[in-house]
């Protein structure tokens, strides 16, 4: 077991792991919520829909053989390390991309989300049971589990609050305020999952706009939400990596 300052190599990777696992699956969780409202936005088919969302489960199952190969041979530091920067930086391209609405674009996003997991999932649950001194191994992996599904958990609720609030201030920004009572923002916040006659009855509510404004103004707030989600997420997981390069350092080194 290698130790530095008093905490143990094995419970860093621990919350490395966690920290990777519920964040990206926070985001990916969002996916169905917003469906419906995706389908008419994008413009996707419903199968096209479910080939990209479960493009990245497919590839989990691709490369965590493949992530076993190579920890047997490198040790889990690396793979921690590049499997954490693919789900960052997929994570903040699909929310540079995501506005061009393109099916093409999205996709990388999808595919290093589930390449980078795939990578850090496997090893990470061994090397940190195996890391910890063998009394404390059941503990570690139950704590590993309880943090990814409490850090998914809660992460998918500030995910959720990133996207309602910038959706919020962009309708309100657009149709004012006070012009734009709460219940009738709530309306307009879903008309995109609604069918052509809800839509209309909606859109009659909101003062001086038709339709089609109302349907333009709804995408765009859509849109910077789930963007600025991508980009919080991949943020928080960039400080992670980054926290994450000096403690993996000092505990190896310990």
């Amino acid at each position: 077991m290698s130790k530095s300052s008093g905490f143990s190599y094995g419970w860093v990777v621990v919350g490395v792991s966690a920290t990777v696992n519920s964040l990206a699956w926070s985001v990916r969780s969002t996916f169905a919520a917003f469906y419906v409202a995706l389908l008419g936005e994008f413009a996707w088919r419903r199968g096209e829909a479910a080939v990209g969302y479960s493009l990245s489960w497919l590839l989990l199952l691709v490369f965590s053989p493949l992530a076993g190969w190579l920890y047997d041979r490198g040790g889990v530091r690396p793979l921690l390390v590049a499997g954490t920067a693919i789900v960052a930086g997929s994570l903040i391209w699909t929310g540079t991309v995501i506005d061009e609405l393109s099916y093409v674009w999205l996709l990388p996003g999808y595919i290093g989300i589930g390449v980078g997991i795939g990578l850090t999932s496997g090893p990470a649950n061994v090397d940190a049971v195996t890391s910890v001194p063998a009394a404390l191994r059941g503990q570690a992996a139950g704590m590993l589990q309880l943090a990814r599904q409490v850090g998914g958990t809660i992460g998918l609720a500030v995910i959720g609050a990133v996207v309602v609030g910038v959706q919020d201030a962009r309708l309100s920004e657009r149709f004012g305020r006070s012009e734009l009572p709460s219940d009738r923002l709530a309306a307009v916040e879903r008309v995109l999952a609604e069918d052509p006659g809800s839509q209309h009855a909606i859109a009659v509510q909101v003062p001086g706009a038709d339709v089609g404004t109302v349907l333009e103004a709804a995408r765009d707030a859509e849109v910077a939400g789930l963007s600025s989600a991508y980009y919080v997420a991949g943020g928080a997981l960039t400080l992670a990596l980054l926290v994450a390069i000096v403690l993996l350092r000092r505990a190896g080194s310990g």
